[in-house]
């Protein structure tokens, strides 16, 4: 049986956001802009530089406002195009803002936690982009804080993030479970900060690199355990 929790951190992108349905939206309207030809290979290609990034971002060997701009100079380099990664790269943030698409059942889930539990927002993401996102799809309302790592200065899964979040919220460590799709992510920053944790794990996956306290294969499998 599950103990009880008075906080639900939860992952935004990939756990409540439709990420991918968003960014290729985004990517599709941004690459028009420098080339007529956008195809599937040019989509894979973006998302392996911008994963790589991200990673990068993870283990603190960049900053946010990098990412911004070198996963479209990489990009560029990568099909020898002219272009100004800057500006494709703020214009790429634009059109992502807008994407607010949600996983199906992500508002219902929320509402219902709401009524039991305090949520809180725990994304490595961009302020540019995800206050936008949060708001649009509906989800804004039923989450009391929102801690987003461009903003408070370090990225999930450093220690450091999760101390800055339970102060935020004034909540001790016990009182909290962390809820993410993200190993590398999510389920690590809770384990490094000894909060436990449920793995969204959507696609399924077998093997896992960490142990996470509890796994959900779906939001229903989630409010089992929590209700």
């Amino acid at each position: 049986m599950m103990k009880r929790y008075e906080w639900l951190l939860f992952d935004l992108d990939h756990t409540l956001l439709d990420t991918d349905t968003a960014e290729r939206l985004a990517l599709e309207k941004i690459f028009k802009t420098v080339t007529d030809d956008v195809t599937e290979e040019m989509v894979a290609v973006y998302k392996d530089i911008n994963r790589k990034l991200w990673k990068m971002l993870e283990q603190g060997e960049i900053e946010s406002e990098t990412i911004k701009y070198k996963r479209f100079e990489d990009w560029l380099t990568h099909y020898g195009m002219d272009g100004d990664p800057k500006t494709i790269g703020y214009a790429y943030l634009d059109a992502l803002s807008e994407g607010s698409q949600l996983f199906e059942g992500a508002l219902e889930l929320v509402e219902k936690l709401s009524k039991k539990y305090r949520l809180a927002v725990i994304t490595n993401g961009i302020v540019h982009v995800q206050k936008p996102r949060l708001e649009a799809s509906g989800l804004k309302p039923y989450f009391k804080k929102l801690f987003i790592s461009e903003e408070i200065g370090v990225s999930k899964p450093a220690v450091e993030f999760f101390d800055i979040v339970l102060k935020g919220i004034g909540a001790k460590k016990e009182e909290c479970l962390v809820i993410g799709d993200s190993m590398s992510s999510d389920i690590k920053g809770g384990l490094d900060s000894l909060i436990d944790t449920c793995h969204m794990n959507f696609h399924h996956k077998k093997e896992a690199p960490y142990a996470s306290t509890y796994t959900a294969c779906s939001y229903q499998e989630l409010l089992e355990l929590l209700e």
